[in-house]
């Protein structure tokens, strides 16, 4: 058993886990990701939708979405998919698909020993570490507080 960062419970140590947990720490220490605004392991039904949520949601957790603050509403900075070590197209387009509810700018595939980041308009990959600072500037929010 491993505890989580974010959610502050204890949680099975697989090594998908282990990937999610040392990126979170990151992002955290690192890269500077307000705790508060990171959410781990949540349903697509249950986080803040920016998209037209009329179709069917489909039932599937989401790995990390880290939120900015617009104003007093939280927006999706970005969505990230970890693996034990598939950095695949399949993956890809499962992060993809997840995106196309959530809406974020930008989204991320991780694995043990390698992420990605991704501009998720241009599909192209962000260069440098994804500081929180860094992607809130250069994303449709930047005006924003948080």
């Amino acid at each position: 058993m491993t505890v989580c960062a974010i959610r502050k419970i204890q949680v099975k140590a697989t090594p998908e886990e282990h990937v999610r947990q040392k990126f979170l720490q990151q992002m955290i220490g690192e890269w500077g990701y307000p705790p508060s605004l990171i959410m781990v392991e949540k349903a697509l039904s249950e986080l803040p939708l920016q998209n037209d949520t009329s179709k069917k949601i489909p039932q599937r957790r989401m790995d990390i979405v880290a939120y900015t603050k617009t104003g007093e509403s939280l927006r999706p900075l970005l969505l990230i998919e970890c693996k034990e070590k598939d950095n695949s197209k399949k993956a890809l387009r499962q992060l993809l698909g997840y995106n196309y509810f959530i809406q974020a700018p930008f989204v991320a595939l991780v694995t043990a020993t390698h992420y990605t980041v991704i501009d998720a308009m241009t599909s192209r990959a962000i260069d440098g570490k994804p500081f929180y600072s860094s992607l809130r500037n250069i994303s449709p929010f930047s005006t924003s507080t948080g």
